[in-house]
């Protein structure tokens, strides 16, 4: 029997109606006015600690994000204007700002997006993918980063602030429990959540120490039916952080000593590479021919799968209500930090701070790619260790009356270790071969262990090792030339080296090593499975072992010309996996000064008025690439990115100051834009007889930008205040003459003419609106007590989530509202609440192809103990 959790509008009307019980039993007290008010101040400063910066900031506090429970950068960037997070899981997600960086991703190259966590910069995007907790703040900074120090950005850059180390003491814990909409007790389980920090003295006046814990705990709404303990998408997070801050009074010397420790932690996060759930291929392309490329629908049509009579394509493989994989495994990502700031105070107007930084990153996925329960591919996946190291020196001092100057020297080195891994199983034979060669060997019984042999327990691995150096300069300016006119201005050189180094092995031979080609211990035989009198006397023994084993003859020669045919199918079935092997070939490496600059002037009309124009560079690293599509490897570069970006903005304070506003104009032009992009899989377009492509990065000609974003807080009512931050964004690719084409085009291709033309097409997942809109309300109850509320609704409009820009991929506008309830104690000393995600339990998918796709995660439910002591 399944047991449902109450339903989530019986839990808010219960809610509500305490509510309104409690706020009409007594007047507000004087006391609880004044922390309304103190509240109000707190919002106000958090809104506008940036708003004399002369570009598009957005800022989120971090006590927002608690009682939201936005842990994640998915759920911040949800929060912030025209930034997104990038469907996938730790490796595969990224994140983009105006539309530009979605499919960015490269372990060689720097992100489109920058983050940065209390001044250490992530080089790499993957390292933002774990929760956030005890955060003071959350900003997204757009346009060219970099001239102020970290690292350098092309799009715009992240920031996130935790708690600090503080000589007052005191300690916070917070407790929930939450549960997916549809998770029943019995066959899947909710989310436990647990946080808890503490600070205060050490040595008093001296040392003052911070530790923060956090535990996300639990399972998904989505079970695998052959294994009911794989739940997507379930959490397994563990985490703690610890600082020291040494601060004497009076004291020229400064040191924070922060360890951040994520241990390597298991969750289920997808089905195959990217999405959950299977839909009919189409049977026709675009232009109404019919599908001839082999799809999945073929494969488990064949008597190979059908024999097994329990699994069906209608009844499992196209299941929306639970998933069957065999051989899914959990993705496994860990994480740590350290950073040591030190300070040095040279003055009254003049400090000097060095920054050192570490962090590591861990990941390992092997799932299973065609998502069935037939052994096709026991692991397919990457496994990567990454590392960086990073170094600032920054003096920062006040020149004079109004000139505020900041000069410094950035150094950051990465290493990024990883490998794609593919281990094929006893039915990848079956299923992989194309109708021709599975016709010739399902035939009989030395076909069929032809089929197991030629692919089971083959492991083929493409191990890369990425490294970068990266030293920089950098100097800015903010120069208050009278009462109303401010100019701020930077400039950073950086000097990049990149290098790439990849091959392409066989860990493991299987069953089949007998089949090789000639190139890797094969004999060589033609594709009617003839002989080449060029075989020598060991290649003729392999084959005389292969008649022996399969068919019982005394010699390869014995064979008919039936049996040589099968034997041929099977070495051209396992060649095709294979691909093609190389040992180490390190490419040609890149070599370049990137420079960045912004030039931003800034007139203040009067107290409650200003305006900004800014102009600015930003530059990125070219790329070394690998490739093998040809059948041979070679190297290939990829040019520096170059953006140019300009912003004109107004800041104003209306409404008698309880209204502040925010609106920027902005338009970026790229040249060189590096992203993923496609070449023709010569070898894997010959054995498919359709234009099948591989992936690398390489550049888009030019990239085009522009639309407004607007920020806006408002205290409507004495308790009741709105946060908005809105954008339109028109991302489009200006010249783009090279791109694939998408699955029900792909016999539009030919060899003359593979690629299609995307000039003056919209950047997938881009979407051109979007805004996020905040309520929250509070009121005293009762002698000391308050009540808080808050609505959160982000919408953003429809995109293709396709890279290719597959019509299929069209995910339509997507409204989602979280929304919470809390009753407290005066000063926040306790609270005791209740938190829906998605509250109209919106659908829409998040990710789609014209035959796959993945669901948006539904209503999520819980409640929340917090305590300060």
């Amino acid at each position: 029997m399944s047991v449902r959790v109450p339903s989530v509008s019986g839990a808010i009307a219960a809610a509500l109606l305490l509510a309104g019980r409690s706020a009409s039993s007594a007047e507000p007290s004087a006391a609880g006015e004044e922390l309304l008010d103190e509240v109000t101040v707190a919002a106000v400063r958090v809104q506008q600690q940036f708003r004399d910066e002369p570009q598009s900031i957005s800022v989120i506090a971090g006590e927002d994000l608690l009682r939201e429970d936005a842990t994640t950068l998915e759920a911040i960037a949800r929060r912030l204007a025209n930034v997104k997070w990038n469907y996938g899981n730790s490796q595969t997600s990224n994140y983009s700002i105006r539309g530009i960086g979605k499919i960015a991703n490269n372990p060689a190259a720097d992100p489109s997006v920058g983050i940065n966590v209390d001044g250490i910069p992530y080089a790499y995007n993957p390292l933002g993918s774990f929760n956030f907790y005890d955060v003071e703040s959350a900003s997204v900074w757009r346009g060219p980063q970099g001239i102020r120090g970290g690292k350098n950005a092309v799009i715009g850059q992240v920031n996130i602030r935790n708690k600090g180390a503080s000589f007052m003491s005191g300690s916070e814990f917070s407790l929930g429990y939450s549960s997916f909409e549809g998770q029943s007790w019995a066959r899947s389980n909710g989310t436990l959540k647990a946080f808890a920090a503490s600070t205060g003295p050490l040595v008093d006046d001296v040392l003052a120490y911070r530790v923060a814990l956090n535990v996300d705990k639990g399972g998904g709404w989505l079970l695998n039916s052959y294994n009911p303990d794989n739940q997507y998408i379930s959490s397994d997070r563990v985490a703690g952080r610890l600082q020291l801050l040494y601060a004497p009074i009076g004291g020229n010397f400064d040191a924070r000593l922060t360890v951040d420790v994520n241990p390597r932690m298991q969750e289920y996060s997808n089905v195959g590479s990217t999405n959950f759930f299977f839909k009919p291929t189409p049977d026709t392309y675009a232009n109404g021919e019919p599908v001839t490329a082999l799809q999945t629908e073929d494969r488990l049509a064949r008597p190979w799968f059908t024999r097994n009579e329990d699994y069906t394509i209608e009844g499992d493989y196209y299941s929306t209500d639970y998933i069957s994989s065999d051989s899914q495994q959990a993705v496994v990502t860990g994480r740590n930090t350290y950073a040591l700031e030190l300070g040095w105070n040279l003055g009254a107007n003049t400090r000097l701070t060095s920054l050192t930084g570490f962090a590591d990153y861990y990941f390992n996925a092997f799932r299973d790619d065609e998502g069935t329960v037939f052994d096709v591919q026991t692991a397919a996946g990457q496994n990567i260790w990454y590392e960086q190291v990073s170094q600032e020196l920054r003096l920062d001092t006040r020149l004079g009356s109004g000139v505020d100057l900041t000069l410094g020297l950035f150094y950051i080195e990465t290493e990024h270790n990883g490998g794609n891994n593919t281990v094929y199983g006893s039915d990848a034979g079956a299923w992989f071969a194309t109708n021709a060669q599975y016709g010739r060997l399902d035939a009989d019984s030395a076909g069929r262990q032809l089929l197991i042999d030629s692919l089971a327990e083959l492991w083929r691995r493409s191990p890369t090792t990425s490294k970068a150096r990266s030293p920089a300069i950098f100097a800015n300016v903010d120069w208050e030339i009278d009462d109303r006119w401010t100019l701020a201005a930077g400039v950073r050189a950086t000097r990049e080296r990149r290098k790439l180094t990849a091959q392409s092995i066989i860990v493991q031979q299987g069953f089949g090593r007998d089949l090789n080609p000639a190139s890797i211990g094969g004999f060589i035989a033609d594709g009617a499975g003839v002989l080449d009198p060029a075989n020598t006397d060991e290649q003729l023994a392999i084959a005389d072992r292969v008649a022996q084993r399969y068919f019982g003859a005394a010699s390869y020669a014995a064979l008919t010309d039936a049996q040589r045919q099968q034997v041929a199918d099977a070495r051209a079935l396992r060649n095709g996996r294979i691909g093609t092997l190389h040992p180490a070939f390190e490419a040609e490496p890149y070599k370049g000064t990137q420079v960045n600059w912004s030039i931003s002037p800034r007139f203040r009309i009067n107290d409650d008025h200003s305006v900004f124009f800014l102009v600015g560079q930003g530059e990125k690293a070219g790329v070394p690439v690998v490739l093998t599509n040809s059948g041979v490897v070679r190297s290939q570069l990829a040019r520096p990115e170059k953006s140019r970006s300009y912003e004109l903005g107004t800041r104003s304070t209306l409404a008698n100051g309880t209204l502040t506003l925010d609106v920027t104009l902005f338009q970026t032009d790229i040249t060189n834009y590096l992203q993923t992009v496609y070449f023709v899989d010569e070898l894997q377009t010959e054995i498919n007889g359709v234009t099948t492509y591989v992936s690398g990065t390489g550049n888009v000609p030019k990239v085009r930008a522009r639309g407004v974003e607007v920020d806006a807080w408002w205290n409507l009512v004495h308790g009741l205040d709105l946060r908005f931050s809105g954008a339109y964004n028109d991302a489009k690719y200006r010249r783009f003459p090279n791109a694939p084409y998408p699955a029900e085009r792909a016999n539009e291709s030919t060899s003359d003419a593979p690629f299609r033309d995307l000039s003056g097409e919209t950047l997938p997942g881009a979407s051109r609106y979007s805004f996020n809109v905040g309520l929250q309300y509070r009121r005293p109850v009762f002698s000391d007590q308050e009540l808080y509320a808050t609505v959160n609704t982000s919408y953003a409009s429809r995109f293709r989530s396709d890279n290719a820009l597959s019509e299929y991929s069209w995910i339509p506008s997507t409204w989602i509202t979280d929304a919470s309830l809390s009753l407290g104690g005066r000063g926040g000393n306790w609270t005791a609440g209740i938190f829906v995600k998605n509250v109209f339990d919106d659908d829409t998918p998040r990710n789609r192809t014209w035959n796959a796709w993945a669901p948006q995660i539904p209503r999520q439910y819980g409640i929340t103990l917090t305590g300060r002591l």
